[in-house]
């Protein structure tokens, strides 16, 4: 199976991000799928399709998202960015009546998905954001379905390159051969050459995709 491709917030960081434009943008360039984050509005209290917790009042709510993303052959990660469990049951009632159910994961870093309910997730496909050194701690404690492996920062890319090259990636695909991989955000074509050699990877995100 080949590596998915997934577009990071819609399409790419930055100016766009998170709206209606960037998911065509990313249908109509062959991505395999969209990252893009979830969170209550502040004042309003609807679910929007928002980065920050500070938005604008014409930000895109997330039934709009799904009214345009259930017609598309995409597959949806969604990044909590704050959790309830009022939240998590709402967001996936709406998956659900989209139509959208197995085509999403829901994901968050670690501390939002260590409240997630991973004992009671409703037939929904869960994941943390990790990194390589915690990965079997975090698969012991939680056993999402998924784990994405955050390679963003420059410290984390050194951090993640010094592992690896002691590590094989792809022997701790072999070892989780239940669980899912994901690298993200990859933002240069050189990392994605460089990831895209690891065989068992299930998909990378990508801004601006390259």
């Amino acid at each position: 199976m080949s590596t998915k491709i997934i577009a990071h917030r819609g399409w790419a960081k930055g100016n766009g991000e998170n709206t209606i434009s960037a998911f065509k943008r990313a249908s109509s360039g062959d991505m395999n799928g969209v990252e893009f984050d979830i969170r209550r509005h502040g004042e309003s209290g609807e679910i929007i399709v928002s980065h920050n917790a500070t938005v604008d009042t014409g930000v895109l709510t997330f039934k709009e998202a799904l009214e345009y993303l259930k017609r598309e052959n995409l597959e949806l990660f969604l990044e909590f960015k704050e959790y309830s469990d009022k939240l998590f049951g709402e967001v996936a009632d709406l998956l659900e009546s989209h139509g959208l159910k197995d085509k999403s994961v829901i994901f968050g870093f670690w501390k939002v998905a260590s409240k997630f309910p991973f004992t009671e997730r409703r037939g929904f496909k869960l994941g943390i954001i990790s990194y390589p050194w915690n990965i079997k701690k975090d698969i012991m404690r939680f056993n999402p379905d998924f784990i994405m492996m955050g390679y963003t920062s420059f410290l984390s890319k050194v951090a993640f390159r010094l592992y690896w090259s002691v590590f094989s990636l792809s022997s701790v695909f072999r070892k989780y051969p239940d669980k899912r991989f994901v690298i993200g955000v990859l933002q240069s074509g050189k990392e994605r050459e460089w990831i895209l050699k690891e065989e068992g990877l299930y998909a990378v995100t990508l801004d601006n995709p390259l």
